[in-house]
């Protein structure tokens, strides 16, 4: 039985950075989930946590039989990528970016994954959720079977927003299998600022 809810934490520590790490054709499995307490939005587990760290790169890696998400940015972190990956068969989602105003992540890339079979454990979760997080672009992935969004950028409120998003050639099928009040490419902007997100040129299919 799985005994960790995370397997790798990148994190840095009052001025330092953790920086400069590459994960290649790795495969990541077997982890667990923690209980939610209060709230639909957590917990948000994952096998790595990104945490005030930049130039981090996870490419061709394959996520299976977890608890959580595959990969989560928080504190600030910046100018990472999660490309060509597998992410399937997990409790949660696929990449989550979470913070406030002071400290959400930016300039990240999620391009070309395959991401199917999620929210196997909790149903509130996204292939690309963005709860909060600036110039992200998600991109060239095939997101399916999810329980909700395929991909999401939300903007809370003048402490949390996600603005300049882009999602973009992306094939999207059978999303909302699970739960209502969603859509296969969800936002929010209740901060009411325009947002600079674009949303273009993707295949949507089969949205429930």
């Amino acid at each position: 039985a799985p005994k960790l809810d995370r397997l790798v934490h990148l994190q840095g520590r009052d001025t330092a950075w953790a920086e400069h790490i590459r994960f290649e054709n790795l495969e990541f499995r077997d982890a667990r989930y923690s209980l939610a307490v209060g709230s639909l939005y957590s917990p948000d587990d994952a096998a790595i946590w990104v945490d005030q760290a930049r130039s981090i790169d996870v490419d061709s890696c394959t996520f299976t039989l977890l608890g959580g998400y595959a990969v989560k940015f928080i504190n600030r972190s910046r100018d990472c990528t999660v490309t060509r990956c597998h992410m399937y068969d997990l409790g949660q989602g696929g990449v989550i970016a979470r913070g406030d105003d002071l400290t959400e992540p930016e300039n990240c890339i999620v391009a070309g994954c395959h991401m199917h079979d999620l929210g196997l454990i909790y149903q509130h979760v996204a292939g690309v959720y963005v709860t909060t997080g600036n110039n992200f672009r998600v991109s060239h992935c095939d997101i399916h079977d999810v329980p909700r969004y395929a991909i999401s950028f939300k903007s809370y409120g003048a402490k949390g927003n996600s603005h300049g998003c882009i999602a973009e050639y992306n094939d999207i099928r059978r999303t909302n299998l699970e739960t209502n009040d969603t859509g296969a490419i969800e936002t929010l902007g209740r901060d009411r600022k325009p947002t600079g997100n674009i949303i273009r040129y993707n295949l949507i299919l089969d949205t429930i």
